[in-house]
């Protein structure tokens, strides 16, 4: 999932490059290529929203079944699952660097 987001960003910036150091010189087999990565780009972009959204609905999903299972620990057991589970930064996960839905 990660992966597939650096590629999209990675692929916006190159197409962006592009775009901008062509205009009219461009040849038919540039332009046939670019519209080419253009529409993987988009093809890209929908399988990574698609993932994002999965990955986050199955969390959503399994919240009360965690919240459940902690509830059976003792709590020293549950103290150790908490600084285990502490969050992870927003800078590294870059599954963060997107807006979801309002829907989701």
């Amino acid at each position: 999932m990660a992966r597939d987001l650096v590629a999209v960003l990675r692929n916006d910036e190159l197409l962006k490059a592009l775009s901008d150091a062509g205009g009219a010189g461009r040849s038919a087999e540039l332009e046939r290529r670019l519209s080419v990565l253009e529409r993987e780009n988009a093809q890209l972009k929908v399988s990574t929203e698609s993932t994002q959204n999965k990955v986050a609905d199955a969390i959503q999903a399994n919240t009360p079944l965690v919240e459940r299972a902690l509830s059976t620990l003792s709590p020293a057991q549950r103290s150790a699952a908490s600084r285990a589970a502490r969050p992870v930064p927003s800078a590294c996960r870059p599954w963060a660097w997107t807006t979801r839905s309002a829907s989701h």
